[in-house]
Formats: structure tokens, sequence, C-alpha cells
């Protein structure tokens, strides 16, 4: 009997150091494991706020906001976290979850077939490794180029792979811009709230149209407590501050 009381005095007093010691992120991994969303993503918001933003923190914190029904948030980690690890195959099924439970107006034009490959391989790649790729590739060129002058080699064959190179490197460094301008812009947004889309900077203006959460949307200007925003679908007006959050801070 003395022995299981000590026992369980241990594992008590093991289990009370581990929840003074254990971060956030760990303790709301085990509220996410209970069904516990809200303080799930109470906790993972401490563990942000105390930093650092990793990927995995984002994920945990988008799927939390997703099972508390709040696809705008859900949408904004995830996109986040697409930030980094834009080939996670968990990330890409649990997006795809949160933009089919969104309720958004259908776009005014469908992108062509050259804008929507040039989207979605810009989106396999991060800034990093696009960036990385294109300063390898330039690299390489210079080296072919100075070998091909040096050796006085004039073989079509060599002049080829020259203009391979130069084109990939063209290609890779495009993307990267791309991707900085467009991804990584600090005007991109996600509205995390519904509301009204307006002509101007306060509700007394006409409305355009109903606003939903998980609409992609970039900042155009500020005024007072309104934003100037063109929503993904081609809508442009004014919509609260609060309602829309940047992708990238």
């Amino acid at each position: 009997m003395r022995r299981l009381l000590l026992l369980a005095l241990v594992v008590f007093a093991a289990s009370l150091a581990w929840a003074q010691t254990a971060s956030p992120f760990d303790a709301g991994n085990a509220y996410y494991q209970r069904g516990e969303y809200d303080s799930a993503r109470q906790q993972y918001l401490a563990q942000l706020q105390a930093g650092p933003a990793t990927p995995a923190l984002l994920y945990n914190l988008g799927n939390a906001s997703l099972k508390l029904q709040q696809p705008g948030w859900a949408m904004l980690y995830y996109e986040r976290a697409a930030l980094y690890i834009p080939r996670d195959r968990n990330l890409r099924a649990n997006l795809a979850v949160a933009l089919a439970s969104r309720r958004v107006p259908p776009s005014a034009e469908a992108p062509g077939w050259f804008e929507f490959v040039w989207q979605n391989v810009r989106e396999t790649f991060t800034l990093n490794e696009l960036t990385g790729a294109a300063v390898a590739l330039y690299l390489l060129s210079c080296g072919l180029l100075l070998w091909r002058w040096r050796a006085n080699d004039f073989r079509r064959r060599t002049l080829w792979l020259l203009l391979a190179v130069v084109l990939l490197f063209v290609l890779t460094g495009a993307m990267a811009a791309s991707k900085w301008h467009v991804d990584w812009s600090p005007t991109r947004a996600v509205v995390v709230a519904d509301g009204t889309l307006y002509t101007g900077p306060a509700d007394t203006f006409p409305a355009v149209r109903s606003v939903y959460q998980g609409e992609l949307a970039r900042s155009l200007r500020h005024e007072g407590f309104w934003s100037e925003v063109a929503l993904e679908n081609g809508s442009q007006g004014w919509i609260l501050q609060s309602a829309v959050e940047p992708v990238v801070r």
C-alpha cells in the first residue's frame, strides 16, 4: 500500500513538473488531442505571441481554427504556414478543406491556363528555394560562359547548353520575383470576420456586397478604422480594419 501511495505521489509530482515546464505549444497539442479546440487555440496563440512562429505552430493554429468553424482564421494561418512548407501534404489537404468551407462569390474571370500553371508552380516552392536556384543557375551560366570563352569551344551543343541554363535562370528568377511580389507582399490579407463592403470608409456609404470569412484580399490603403481592399472575385471597396489580417507581418 505504501509503495502504491509513493508511486502515485511520484507520478503526480512528475505530471505537475511537466505542466510547469511544458511550453504553450505542447499544452495546446494536449488540449487538441482531447478535443478541447478553444483551449488549444488559446495556448497556440500564447506560443505565437512568445515566438517563434514556426510552420508547425501556424499549421496547428489553422487546424484548431478550422475545428472551431473559423475558416477565415484557418485560411490565414494555413497561408502563413504555406510560405515555409508549401509542399506539406497535410497542409495542402487541410487548406483545401478550408477553401471548400468558405462562402465566396465566384470570380468575375477565370484565370487563363498560363496564369494557372504559373501560380501553381510558384506556390510549390518557397522563396528561399527559388532564390537559391536562381543564384545557382546564374553562377552556372557564368561558369559555362567563362569555360566556353577560355576553351575557345564554339561547338553548337555547348551553345545550346549555355542558352538552356540562361533560360532556366531567367525563368527561376522571374518566378522568385513573382513570389516575393505576390505571396510576400505586405498588402496580402485574409478576411477573418464576416462584414459588409462599402463604397467609402464608413457604413453610411452605399454597400457593395457582403464579405465572408476566408476571402483573400489585397489591402490598398487605410483611413481611420477602415481599409480599402480588393477581393479575390474582383470586388473593391472599404471594410473595417479589424475584419482583415495581413498574411505577412
